[in-house]
């Protein structure tokens, strides 16, 4: 049986003039009128909020178990939401409500944890760093290239270090995307080619004559 899904308090009055709903990271946060930052396109704190849920549920399935590390992914989630929602009041709905479907147990250790973050996003208007947040959250590169992760770093390499690795990466699937094109336009295999060519079938051998021979008698005239 599927467990019933979190409720988020909803201003009707506003929600039947304009039924708009604002949703940051795969959460359906609040009912708002207004249009904010994270509905105008493109937004990298909505993109990272998103990859930062990707995770939990790599990690953890649903929900966040109650670890020590735990409140590492809500200060990394709480960072994104405040730069997509400055208005306080809406930032921290925002944060309880994603609160509520990542970690609902934290809100019943509202004034321990969730608390303090807020006070610590209050002042800020930029995100946290790539590096900062791969350190909060221990994203090492290999899971950070199976997740396909964009908006934060790796923690078990150095910046300069994970340049080179990404090149390496786009390479390898440049060429894999090349190698595919070639496959639909019908090309063989390389070790079908080679199981074909004359260095393997050695047709000389069939006739009993030598290789150098075999080639001067197909070079000559018929």
């Amino acid at each position: 049986m599927n467990p019933p899904k979190k409720s988020v308090a909803v201003d009707h009055k506003n929600l039947s003039r304009s039924g708009r709903k604002l949703k940051m990271g795969r959460v359906i946060l609040l009912e708002q009128r207004q249009r904010f930052r994270s509905a105008k396109g493109y937004s990298a704190a909505n993109h990272r909020l998103r990859e930062v849920e990707t995770l939990i549920r790599h990690r953890h399935g649903h929900a966040i178990p109650k670890t020590d590390d735990a409140e590492f992914y809500i200060r990394v989630a709480a960072h994104a939401l405040r730069v997509a929602l400055p208005d306080d009041a809406m930032f921290r709905g925002a944060l309880e409500s994603w609160c509520g479907v990542f970690a609902p147990w934290a809100l019943v250790r509202r004034q321990e944890i969730i608390e303090p973050i807020i006070n610590e996003t209050l002042h800020r208007a930029y995100n946290l760093s790539q590096r900062r947040a791969a350190e909060l959250l221990a994203l090492r590169w290999r899971e950070r290239v199976e997740l396909s992760n964009r908006t934060i770093a790796a923690c078990d390499v150095s910046p300069q270090r994970q340049k080179e690795l990404a090149k390496e990466l786009n390479r390898k699937r440049a060429r894999e995307r090349r190698t595919q094109i070639r496959r639909a336009a019908g090309a063989q295999t390389r070790e079908r080619y080679l199981s074909n060519s004359l260095s393997r079938t050695k047709p000389w051998k069939l006739e009993g004559i030598s290789r150098r021979t075999w080639y001067r008698r197909k070079k000559r005239p018929s």
